[in-house]
């Protein structure tokens, strides 16, 4: 009897001893595809994670940044407002003494009054606004020149408490200095006096202008 007989070749078998051979390459092939798809999703979470984290440091960024640049900006727009108001201060005194030399019968009062309404854009009150005229007559013989005349006055429905920074003294001081001539001359004294509050902060800017001209009108 041939061994054929004795020990039949079974098909199935053999394809089971083939495919426990390539069990092992089988094996590796799964292990690696699962390694390969467990870095894939480790890195789309890290990459999810990387993303969230980037747009909380913009945030985080703006929250932090936004108040700044408002802060800024409202600075900026203060400091404007500051600097216009006391350009019309400025412009206020020196519109009044010019006003006042044109004339030597413009009273103080009335230069005053002139003054108050150039200046009003500005919000003034008893409170935080004072204007005062000055009108000085000097007289000069041989040289020497002495003050004839020193009458002063306040805007109406203003600080009238606000005292001038000019005195007698010191203007005739002023008007002595250089070379005199014999004669009577007369000058017109405008001064502005205001306190601009500020609306960020409980608290205001003083600001001071003066203007002093000649009278030269009829």
């Amino acid at each position: 009897m041939a061994a054929s007989d004795l020990f039949p070749t079974n098909s199935r078998s053999r394809k089971r001893s083939d495919d426990f051979s390539r069990s092992p390459k089988n094996a590796t092939q799964v292990a690696t595809t699962a390694r390969k798809r467990s870095d894939d999703f480790s890195r789309s979470a890290q990459s999810e994670i990387d993303t969230w984290g980037e747009r909380g440091q913009s945030l985080l960024e703006t929250a932090l940044f936004f108040p700044m640049l408002l802060a800024f900006l409202v600075g900026l727009v203060q400091i404007g407002l500051v600097i216009n108001t006391y350009l019309i201060v400025i412009n206020a005194a020196r519109e009044g003494a010019r006003y006042g030399s044109h004339d030597y019968s413009y009273t103080p009062a009335q230069i005053a009054s002139t003054t108050q309404t150039v200046a009003y854009p500005l919000s003034m009150t008893s409170t935080n606004a004072t204007i005062i005229v000055t009108r000085v007559q000097t007289s000069t013989t041989g040289g020497v020149s002495a003050i004839t005349s020193y009458t002063s006055a306040y805007a109406s429905g203003l600080d009238n408490t606000q005292a001038s920074r000019f005195t007698s003294g010191s203007v005739l001081s002023r008007f002595s200095q250089g070379a005199q001539t014999n004669g009577t001359d007369e000058f017109v004294i405008v001064e502005f006096f205001y306190r601009y509050p500020l609306f960020i902060w409980n608290a205001s800017v003083p600001m001071y202008s003066y203007t002093i001209m000649r009278v030269i009108g009829n």
